[in-house]
């Protein structure tokens, strides 16, 4: 068959290329001609600037301060960004095609995984609401990514699940949302980067030169414990820090990685690291995968209902591992 995969491929996320990938060559093995449909939605063109996101609330002088630290940053995240590009270009089989018309050369719509059908993030192309023949639309492990879904969005997520021929999701709490809503019964299936053999990864990954042993830190969000966890844990295992700086104030930090990171050095970081701490959920699955000593810090509050802390719970429980969190 000739596979579209719908998936949130175009950001430069670590998590999200190598699922996309993931994916599309786990179609491949299986005998398809699989192709990421090139959709970008509107929201990154601004989220991803070089010169970064929305100024803090705050003072004037907090925001200039903001603002210069970012600029000052942008040759580094400029580079990373073209990383990912060539990351793309090179390992992603992307397929320009208009939305809105007619698509008779695909036979099938899988969405993917990743948080595709976040309702704070609603777009009817991750569900292709204008297509009417459900027995093309197939959903594997897509996201909701947050604990409750708001009520405002829940009649339109009902309307937009309904018609999909088969629909799995990534975590549990995902599962009993598609029963809130829909009534249907779904399963909870695994991450597409597990369905990649890891001797694949391994060739994938590039090697990192480093001689001495290190304790690799990626945060998504930030928060001042994280750096004093990071330097206990250092000190009991005698590591090096090396931080790969996602936020701006991470750049500042000991350790910072200066040089640019693409997917498949980000995968050589995480093989070579004596130890991991992370608070991103992909980076604990690749953790597990690499067989790494490795701890998750929790990006949000228990309860908060946009946090996004349940696909970390399934993932640890699933591997029996919630003595890491």
């Amino acid at each position: 068959m000739k596979v579209g995969i719908l998936t949130f491929h175009c950001a430069d996320n670590y998590g999200a290329v190598l699922q996309a990938y993931a994916l599309q060559e786990y179609l491949k093995s299986l005998g398809h001609e699989a192709f990421i449909i090139n959709y970008r939605p509107k929201y990154l063109t601004f989220h991803y600037r070089i010169f970064v996101n929305s100024l803090p609330d705050g003072s004037v002088l907090m925001k200039l301060k903001y603002f210069l630290r970012n600029v000052l940053i942008a040759p580094i995240r400029l580079k990373r960004h073209l990383s990912f590009a060539s990351f793309r270009k090179k390992h992603l089989n992307c397929l320009n095609i208009d939305l809105n018309e007619p698509y008779n050369n695909l036979d099938i719509f899988i969405f993917g995984s990743d948080q595709i059908w976040n309702p704070y993030l609603y777009d009817p192309y991750y569900f292709l609401e204008f297509v009417q023949d459900s027995r093309r639309k197939i959903a594997y492990a897509p996201s909701f990514g947050v604990m409750e879904i708001p009520h405002r969005c829940q009649k339109r997520l009902r309307k937009a699940i309904a018609p999909f021929r088969y629909v799995s999701v990534r975590e549990k709490r995902g599962a009993e949302i598609v029963r809130e809503l829909t009534g249907k019964q779904v399963m909870v299936a695994v991450d597409p980067t597990l369905l990649v053999s890891m001797a694949h990864w391994q060739t994938l990954a590039r090697p990192i030169d480093s001689e001495q042993k290190y304790l690799f830190c990626y945060f998504l969000s930030e928060n001042a414990r994280y750096l004093e966890t990071a330097e206990k844990i250092a000190r009991e295992k005698h590591l090096t820090i090396r931080m790969l700086p996602m936020v701006a104030a991470d750049f500042k930090k000991p350790g910072t990685v200066k040089e640019p990171v693409g997917p498949r050095e980000w995968l050589g970081l995480v093989e070579n690291a004596d130890y991991v701490l992370t608070d991103s959920f992909h980076c604990t699955l690749f953790s597990i995968r690499f067989h790494k000593q490795f701890n998750v810090l929790p990006r949000f509050k228990e309860g908060d209902k946009r946090g996004q802390n349940s696909r970390i719970h399934t993932l640890l429980q699933t591997a029996n591992m919630q003595n890491r969190l």
